[in-house]
């Protein structure tokens, strides 16, 4: 089922949602660039911190995201016979992304 805010967009994902694969086409998403403008607040902090702030501050970022009913999805491999070609990777998975993006530092 579409999510509720999305219905005038992709069916299936929308602005407050985070895609994660490789390509231009996650990268311009507007829920990415949203992501991207959240995660920028926190870069300096993050590359401050130890590993167990470094983990705090994600999850601080996941559970931000999420508060704005976001989600993180990534897309289904069709074999796995998913009704939506995109789901949901949870909580814990959206966390090690998020601090392997935090990781890489740009200017």
């Amino acid at each position: 089922m579409p999510h509720v805010a999305c219905l005038d967009l992709e069916p299936w994902f929308c602005c407050t949602d985070c895609l994660f694969g490789r390509g231009g086409f996650s990268t311009c998403h507007c829920g990415n660039v949203a992501f991207r403008t959240l995660t920028a607040d926190y870069k300096g902090k993050f590359h401050g911190s130890n590993k167990a702030g470094k983990l705090q501050i994600a999850q601080v970022i996941v559970a931000q995201w999420r508060n704005q009913n976001g989600r993180f999805l990534i897309q289904s491999d069709p074999s796995q016979g998913k009704e939506s070609p995109w789901h949901d990777i949870g909580d814990q998975e959206a966390i090690k992304k998020v601090m392997a993006s935090m990781r890489i530092r740009k200017p």
